[in-house]
């Protein structure tokens, strides 16, 4: 009998040892609360109306692009709107440019395409523009 102890018991216990504290090990494991899962809305447009262009005398004749602002018919993310005025003006191809809130709406937005350090957009260069917002 000793010498079935020696080989089968002793290490089979061993394993049982062993097993029961790596489950042990794993009981003490802990995962934070998260939230998950996926659904669907539906993504309409904003009506931008008032559209109001203000402009400054620029070289040459024409006049450059000094400001746009504009009304959105819902309130946005005032981090999230911004204009690109495209321009087909002597190979500049157009500005992005973000907005600000001009009143605590959120609904009433400034832009200024141009400051100092970058080529204007001239008035008579200016082929579309593109208002996007987002809440």
């Amino acid at each position: 009998m000793n010498r079935f102890v020696r080989r089968v018991a002793i290490p089979g216990a061993a394993a049982v040892v062993i097993a029961t504290g790596g489950f042990a090990f794993m009981a003490s494991n802990s995962v934070a609360s998260t939230h998950a899962g996926s659904g669907e809305g539906a993504i309409s447009g904003y009506n931008v109306t008032g559209i109001h262009y203000a402009t400054a005398p620029a070289y040459g004749g024409d006049a450059y692009l000094k400001t746009v602002s504009f009304h959105l018919n819902h309130a946005a993310s005032a981090d999230n709107v911004g204009v690109y005025v495209y321009s087909n003006y002597q190979g500049h191809p157009g500005r992005w440019t973000n907005c600000t809130a001009d009143d605590g709406t959120n609904m009433n937005f400034t832009c200024k395409p141009y400051t100092s350090n970058e080529p204007a957009v001239t008035v008579g260069g200016m082929t579309k523009i593109v208002v996007s917002a987002a809440q």
